[in-house]
């Protein structure tokens, strides 16, 4: 019963990825998409020109279902971010009961099969290390270059900090 939450901030003209949401997002809020990890890692690797969000937990996780509200009022308070959010659950009904409660802003995926060992590759295909602990964000900024991890964090204010720090940045160009 793991979720990911990719978060990609559209950065207008630049994010290759943004017309491919934009124009799925009201199906995507409707019903959710089976992908498997391989499908994953290549999502992945289109998010350059992206600043993107990842967020690894569990519905079954204390500090996961703790940190919840927060994560949404992040989505909340960052319109120009589109996510995604990618559960491992394996039947899925555990992630749609969630997403009933924490309404995801965009598109909502389910792993089809996961394991610890593809999970690591994975993060390994972006540069990040898995450290089997959760919840685990990472954040990339439009080059693809990792710059935060964290797990099991008690706020999100590392994580806001950076992405305000990187949209800074993208507006100065």
């Amino acid at each position: 019963m793991l979720f990911f939450w990719l978060a990609t901030s559209i950065v207008w003209g630049e994010c290759p990825l943004q017309q491919q949401f934009v124009q799925t997002s009201i199906e995507a809020k409707q019903s959710r998409k089976d992908i498997s990890l391989d499908e994953f890692t290549q999502l992945l690797t289109q998010t350059k020109g992206c600043t993107t969000v990842i967020e690894l937990w569990a519905s079954w996780c204390g500090p996961c279902v703790k940190i919840a509200p927060e994560v949404e009022a992040f989505h909340q308070s960052h319109p120009d971010i589109l996510f995604l959010s990618v559960s491992a659950d394996a039947s899925g009904s555990a992630a749609e009961k969630f997403w009933k409660q924490h309404p995801p802003i965009e598109q909502k995926y389910r792993l089809s099969a996961w394991s610890m060992t593809g999970l690591q590759d994975t993060y390994g295909s972006i540069g990040a290390t898995f450290p089997e602990a959760i919840p685990y964000f990472v954040v990339l900024d439009a080059s693809g270059t990792v710059q935060l991890e964290m797990h099991e964090p008690k706020s999100l204010s590392p994580l806001i900090k950076t992405i305000q720090s990187l949209q800074q940045t993208e507006r100065a160009k």
